[in-house]
């Protein structure tokens, strides 16, 4: 989320707004210096605007796109980005604005195929390290399961194996699905160890048998009390009449 302040961010999306309203109004050979000062400015803002809200457009691929390429899905973000930047009216809230721009595009990119799921993973050296197979012969021969296995995965998975096998730090791979980098660690070696499984390299871990604590039944679930009477001491279990005397020998 932003971490400056609204009057920053207003003035940042005003010098992209002037940005746009430039470019569209007049060609590049006619600018003048004061209008690609501008221009440069309005670079630098809609930069600003971006590297605050890059985690904000991950989150939007992630849910309304899973399992989507995330070049293309990123692509088709950065429209609806660009779009709401341009025709913001400053009378909502931008996050809303942006919410529904970038909603529309991701949704819109998905109908046409341009965002389309994961088929050509690509399986770099760092995964093949990963996965535990030295041998370059015996993983090429094992891509197809390989694959296969990474259907398989969940959707959240799939994102932060291929951030990870494409060299990205645990930071940035948390910070594209929302978690910590240990969380994005994590979830990595547990998808690693379904390929793993899937393949065969590894036995898939037993569950452990849950131990239930049997409390053994008392053999008396009764209430007692004493009373005295003239024959003497009278114990009485759940109704039951027991004369201390003949049962008892003091």
């Amino acid at each position: 989320m932003p971490t400056f302040s609204p009057e920053i961010e207003m003035s940042l999306l005003q010098q992209a707004q002037t940005r746009f309203r430039i470019l569209s109004e007049t060609s590049v050979p006619e600018l003048l210096p004061q209008q690609k000062h501008q221009i440069r400015q309005g670079e630098r803002a809609i930069a600003q605007l971006l590297s605050q809200y890059e985690r904000f457009l991950y989150k939007q691929i992630h849910r309304l796109c899973p399992g989507a390429d995330i070049d293309a899905a990123f692509s088709a973000a950065l429209k609806g980005f660009s779009k709401a930047i341009e025709g913001f009216n400053f009378a909502t809230p931008f996050m809303s604005w942006l919410k529904i721009k970038i909603s529309g595009a991701l949704l819109c990119e998905k109908r046409k195929g341009a965002v389309s799921t994961i088929k050509n993973f690509k399986l770099t050296q760092i995964l093949q390290n990963e996965i535990g197979i030295s041998d370059t012969a015996t993983f090429n021969q094992a891509i197809p399961q390989i694959q296969e296995a990474i259907e398989k995965l969940k959707d959240v998975e799939r994102l932060c194996l291929r951030l990870f096998s494409e060299g990205n730090a645990w930071a940035e791979v948390g910070e594209a699905v929302g978690k910590s980098p240990d969380a994005a660690r994590m979830t990595v070696k547990r998808a690693v160890l379904k390929i793993q499984i899937e393949l065969g390299l590894v036995e898939a871990p037993k569950r452990k048998a849950r131990k239930i604590r049997r409390t053994p039944a008392p053999i008396f679930w009764m209430q007692s009390y004493v009373r005295r009477s003239k024959e003497g001491k009278v114990v009485r279990f759940s109704g039951r009449a027991f004369d201390i005397k003949s049962t008892f020998q003091n």
